[in-house]
């Protein structure tokens, strides 16, 4: 989560901190042996820099670290620890419908036709997301009940993108997805990424809502994409 506030300003303000801690042991030492004092400093910018590591980096500790950031600036970027509930709508439907009129001698679906694709509904399948957050790093797990079997996906990268004029916290990663009982023509892992805004919703609650796609089944135009749509869980 260090990229919410960037790399540079994250060193900049540990640097400060323990040049801040320095200074303020030498007023209290006074130190005449400037070597042995050089050692001190050493550890002590050495404990800062491992104090806060420990803190970002140890569940309970960045939790609450976190939601002071969060009390002191207003429109901070949330913490996405915990669970989320929610759906996800796929164009499998789409994919299903074209091959079928595709098989078909008396089935005709054009899928360059809008109002054809319009009428045919997304496939809705309900999920769970179990996000972990430090500074250091965000994994994301998302658990999907699919028509036939159930899928996870691990997050490969992600990273928070801050609001900017006006517009929403977004959250985008990059995900490796596992299916345990594919179909024969499915493969039973593949690629993807999403893009999903984070805001709080009339009720408070934070939610996550936007788009997602995949490399999955890419060579004979199979790819999924669709729409994210959770609610984190109190």
């Amino acid at each position: 989560m260090y990229a919410v506030f960037g790399l540079r300003k994250v060193l900049t303000f540990i640097t400060g901190l323990v040049v801040l801690v320095i200074i303020g042991l030498l007023f209290k030492e006074s130190p005449t042996d400037l070597l042995e004092f050089g050692k001190t400093a050493w550890k002590v910018a050495s404990g800062v820099v491992t104090a806060l590591l420990l803190i970002g980096s140890v569940p309970f500790c960045y939790r609450w670290a976190w939601k002071c950031y969060e009390f002191f600036f207003s429109g901070a970027y949330p913490d996405l620890s915990g669970v989320w509930k929610g759906t996800v709508e796929s164009n499998y439907s789409v994919h299903r419908a074209i091959q079928s009129a595709a098989s078909s001698s008396t089935e005709t679906l054009s899928p360059f036709d809008p109002k054809q694709i319009d009428a045919i509904p997304l496939e809705a399948f309900e999920a769970k997301l179990t996000i972990k957050a430090s500074l250091l790093k965000i994994n994301i797990l998302m658990e999907v009940q699919g028509l036939t079997d159930k899928s996870d996906s691990y997050s490969i990268s992600a990273a928070p993108v801050v609001a900017q004029n006006d517009e929403p916290h977004r959250l985008v990663y990059i995900y490796k997805s596992k299916h345990f009982k594919k179909a024969a023509d499915d493969e039973s892992n593949h690629t993807g990424a999403a893009d999903v805004q984070v805001r709080r919703n009339a009720d408070g609650k934070l939610e996550m809502t936007g788009y997602y796609w995949t490399a999955r089944n890419w060579r004979r135009a199979g790819n999924t994409a669709g729409i994210l749509s959770f609610v984190k869980e109190d």
